[in-house]
């Protein structure tokens, strides 16, 4: 799924519930595990349970010493399906050659033209592979899809996706070591979200223009009152962002984390 092919049997749901078990236990036989991911009692007729644990690994969640799995010590932490996105979101950085991280990119980055792509068509996915200079199927666009609204990216309605980045950015606050109630430069902010949200972030971020993933998350955060943008003609560095109507910020040259709403 991040390292190879995308596929549409390595589902977050499903990935998540393999480290549960593999938490849970321990320690695994890879035979133990399968029965319990695949009980024999249902009739599947694709199995997908090699996909599943492939992605597992690819992740860093689980490792293979002969027939037995087991977790990778860091990762023992992970108690909720919330705990996952952080962490799969903290991972992307360091998966950006990955299939997924580069559509992500591609999509995130036609700005409004996103609201005219079907996912599912040739025309789409030739774009797709002309951006990311890829080979991206049908079958790996569905796989993709299942991920989207897991990390909070944006929504899928009527098979096109709609960027923003609200809940992906809003996960990434807190482990970003911000102070709250303290004025970062925006700039400053930036390299620090950048560290991990590389995916959603346009090429040419350090000439200062947001896409409309970014600039919807941030503008949905600061309406929450969650994050404060903050607008000073004094300040030389300014951020733009997608200008979007009835929408009354646009050059942001400072911020202000106030901690977000559960």
């Amino acid at each position: 799924m991040f390292t190879g092919k995308m596929t549409t049997e390595s589902t977050p749901e499903r990935v998540y519930a393999m480290y549960s078990i593999v938490k849970d236990q321990k320690s695994i036989r890879q035979q133990d595990l399968k029965r319990l991911i695949e009980p024999e009692k249902l009739f599947i007729k694709t199995s997908y349970f090699n996909q599943t644990l492939t992605c597992a690994k690819e992740l860093g969640l689980v490792k293979v010493n002969d027939d037995k799995i087991e977790l990778t010590k860091a990762e023992q932490t992970i108690s909720s399906m919330a705990d996952f996105r952080i962490y799969v979101i903290e991972k992307m950085n360091d998966l950006s050659s990955s299939t997924f991280y580069r559509v992500t990119n591609a999509l995130v980055n036609l700005d409004e033209d996103a609201y005219k792509a079907k996912l599912s068509d040739v025309e789409t996915i030739q774009k797709i592979n002309g951006v990311i200079s890829g080979n991206v199927d049908n079958k790996e666009m569905n796989a993709w899809r299942l991920w989207i609204p897991f990390m909070q990216m944006g929504y899928i309605h009527n098979n096109i996706f709609i960027p923003n980045a609200y809940g992906f950015i809003k996960t990434l606050l807190p482990v970003l070591s911000l102070e709250k109630g303290k004025e970062y430069p925006f700039e400053e902010f930036m390299r620090a979200f950048n560290q991990h949200g590389g995916a959603i972030l346009t090429e040419n971020y350090r000439e200062r223009n947001l896409n409309i993933a970014m600039s919807h998350g941030l503008r949905m955060l600061d309406e929450n009152r969650e994050i404060d943008l903050l607008e000073d003609n004094d300040r030389i560095v300014s951020y733009t962002l997608y200008p979007m109507a009835l929408q009354k910020k646009k050059n942001i040259t400072g911020f202000v984390y106030k901690g977000v709403n559960s």
